[in-house]
């Protein structure tokens, strides 16, 4: 049963992304989602109905968040990243910019990066995108809250983005397994 108590989101850190028209820079800030908190899960409920419900890896993050309401397994950890500035009682799902999820094992040296997304129209491939660096911003805020190796599998579409962020291929080129050595 999830609590009715209120947000609980907690702040992580402060990140810079850019307007792509004129290279402006935006302050974003980054959140740990509490899963046992009936607001963060609509929030992010809401995130996965505004970015076209089902169609994106938020959907897979929201399914996870209620396997963990239901099962408790404290080695899943939620992150949104917001233009939000302040007052985290309550996460704004329409200024969320992007979700992550990592899975941690306890005594490891290392964590599983497992998902990472952007907000569809900011996306990448997104000619009419305006603004660049969520991804990045999401990322650098994982490898600063786990000083540790970050293992992923990741999307063939996006191995170009890990590698320009440091990862590393682990085995063959052709793998999709990559690895970011702290």
């Amino acid at each position: 049963m999830l609590s009715p108590i209120s947000f609980k989101a907690k702040y992580i850190s402060r990140h810079q992304i850019k307007q792509r028209n004129n290279n402006n820079s935006i302050n974003v800030n980054m959140v740990q989602i509490d899963p046992m908190s009936e607001k963060d899960i609509q929030s992010i409920r809401t995130v996965n109905s505004i970015w076209e419900n089902g169609c994106t890896y938020a959907d897979d993050i929201l399914d996870d968040l209620y396997e963990y309401v239901e099962t408790n397994l404290p080695h899943k950890v939620f992150f949104a990243l917001t233009t939000q500035k302040k007052d985290f009682q309550e996460l704004i799902p329409e200024k969320i910019l992007g979700l992550g999820e990592v899975l941690t094992e306890p005594n490891s040296d290392k964590i599983k990066f497992k998902r990472l997304q952007t907000t569809p129209k900011e996306e990448y491939q997104n000619p009419k995108r305006s603004l660049t660096g969520i991804g990045k911003a999401l990322l650098s805020g994982i490898k600063t809250m786990f000083p540790v190796n970050i293992i992923l599998e990741s999307d063939k579409d996006a191995k170009g983005f890990y590698l320009k962020n440091g990862f590393e291929f682990i085995g063959k080129k052709k793998s999709l397994s990559m690895i970011f050595k702290h």
